[in-house]
């Protein structure tokens, strides 16, 4: 462990504009992304980092604390604060399971999942403990007090996140989301070989704010004009149906009609279908329909869509890659 003086930030160039804790904040984590640093160097305190740059010491708190709540730093009361551990030094991590996912039809992912990862990452040497949280959709405002509590007392450095839900934007650890993220990783990954012009999606409003980014990175852009939201009731998206239907038959009767339809999940695609074939529309020739796969829809309907699936033994690898670095 060495302690970071404030003089190896000296590239770092304060904007003359407002702004400068966002960025300095994103200038820190660039360096700390980089491995300039080893987990546990102590970085300088604020005074010392708002006299270097001339600036107010509150500029530098919040940016550290953004650090902080992201996990790329720790606080010790009363010593300091600390690089966080990195990718490949985690040891003790939490497996977040919301119980709630079983209103979705998802109770099987879900165990399957949690065991998958909890087995891969036993055997890569780390410990997991795991936290089910059994609270209804609609009273998951924050995480549980079992698994905050683990946090406060440093029982897990990070913790896999097993959910559609995100509210650990303000947990000061290391979070991961491999149910949305290489869900989606996927969705975008065909989507770019489709080389679709005209993108359409119909999905769930918790879900839809996830896609914007992950399609960016790819150079797909969604266009608001061809996006049409549904809230989950209650985390149930079993009603929907008419919605979609709706949804569907407006997109496809356009003047400008997307030449890719993308809908999910598995218990909405149901209306789509219908609207597809009511308006006759060819598929693929006329239109590409990207579907979260239903297996009872597969039998009875001979609508030659594409649908995507997971490998969970796949998401489990790759996962535990990501969090163990080896």
């Amino acid at each position: 462990m060495k302690k970071i003086a404030a003089k190896e930030f000296c590239d770092f160039i304060p904007p003359r504009n407002v702004g400068f804790h966002v960025e300095l904040a994103s200038y820190l984590r660039e360096k700390l992304e980089s491995n300039q640093f080893s987990t546990g160097d102590c970085f300088p305190s604020l005074r010392e980092m708002a006299a270097y740059w001339n600036t107010n010491p509150y500029s530098v708190k919040l940016a550290i604390n953004e650090l902080v709540l992201q996990g790329y730093l720790t606080r010790s009361q009363g010593h300091g604060t600390f690089v966080a551990p990195k990718r490949g030094d985690f040891t003790r991590i939490g497996i977040y399971i919301d119980h709630s996912m079983r209103q979705n039809g998802n109770i099987m992912y879900t165990y399957m999942f949690a065991s998958l990862v909890e087995q891969k990452l036993t055997a890569k040497g780390a410990s997991c403990i795991v936290f089910n949280d059994y609270r209804d959709f609609s009273e998951q405002k924050s995480p549980p007090q079992d698994l905050a509590d683990a946090v406060a007392a440093g029982r897990i450095q990070a913790v896999a996140v097993i959910s559609w839900r995100e509210f650990f934007g303000n947990f000061p650890i290391r979070y991961f989301y491999p149910t949305i993220d290489y869900h989606l990783e996927h969705v975008a990954g065909l989507v770019k070989q489709f080389e679709a012009r005209r993108v359409a999606l119909i999905a769930p409003e918790d879900i839809y704010e996830h896609f914007p980014e992950r399609f960016r990175r790819i150079g797909i852009k969604l266009m608001p004009k061809y996006i049409r939201q549904f809230p989950l009731c209650g985390g149930f998206t079993q009603n929907c149906g008419a919605a979609v239907y709706d949804f569907t038959r407006e997109l496809l009767t356009r003047s400008t009609r997307p030449d890719l339809l993308i809908v999910m999940p598995d218990s909405a695609v149901q209306g789509a279908i219908q609207a597809v074939l009511e308006l006759g529309i060819r598929v693929p020739e006329d239109l590409r329909l990207l579907l979260h796969r239903n297996l009872g829809l597969e039998y009875f309907c001979s609508l030659p869509a594409d649908y995507w699936d997971i490998d969970l033994n796949q998401v489990a690898d790759d996962f535990v890659h990501d969090i163990m670095g080896k």
